[in-house]
């Protein structure tokens, strides 16, 4: 009598296959969770270190001040440029107009005419804090850094260049990195101590 071969799985194949693909899934959650956040964390960094970038070289190409000013509450960061001179004043280097509200409508952050504003959206679960020469947002002239058209420096509401370091942290979960503005309008990014692994930034 001929016996059929049969095909397929056996009941222990199967369940042994689905122990494995449970296993396998659970190491790979953390792992995926941790690109998420870091590829967020990168996304923010970037934005806001493009932002002081192309502000300090609008401020010398165009030969106005520009202010930039992060809201940490919100959070969000934008840029505005001085409309010009003063009238009867001769004088090109007075901010005229308050740091935008980058979370309102009333002092839009424009730049050269386009929008010069870095916002959350996109980046849920990131934060920020501000720390050393007052670049947080504030409804006088003496919020954020004001880069010089002359030199590309930054200065402080009197025009002298700061003697201090703005500096900015952007954290998502156990990661964070560290943005610096030189008193020179150089900006350098940095992964603090405290903050674990990121790629692409050396160590504070």
């Amino acid at each position: 009598m001929r016996h059929r071969q049969q095909t397929g799985f056996t009941l222990v194949e199967l369940m042994v296959t689905l122990a494995v693909l449970v296993i396998l899934s659970t190491l790979a959650i953390p792992s995926f969770s941790s690109l998420i956040k870091k590829s967020r964390l990168r996304g923010a960094t970037d934005d806001i270190v493009n932002l002081l970038n192309t502000s300090r070289i609008n401020s010398v190409k165009l030969q106005r001040q520009i202010n930039v000013s992060v809201n940490k509450t919100s959070w969000c960061a934008g840029a505005i440029a001085e409309a010009g001179p003063v009238s009867g004043s001769g004088d090109a280097l007075t901010l005229a107009n308050s740091p935008c509200d980058c979370t309102a409508t009333t002092v839009a952050c424009l730049v050269d005419g386009g929008s010069a504003l870095v916002s959350s959206s996109g980046y849920s679960g990131v934060t920020i804090t501000t720390a050393n020469g007052g670049i947080a947002y504030t409804s006088n002239t003496n919020g954020g850094v004001t880069f010089n058209p002359k030199l590309g420096a930054v200065t402080d509401s009197s025009g002298s260049i700061l003697n201090t370091t703005p500096t900015i942290v952007v954290a998502i979960g156990n990661f964070s990195t560290q943005i610096t503005v030189s008193p020179l309008g150089q900006t350098n990014v940095c992964v603090p101590s405290s903050s674990s692994f990121v790629s692409g930034y050396p160590s504070c």
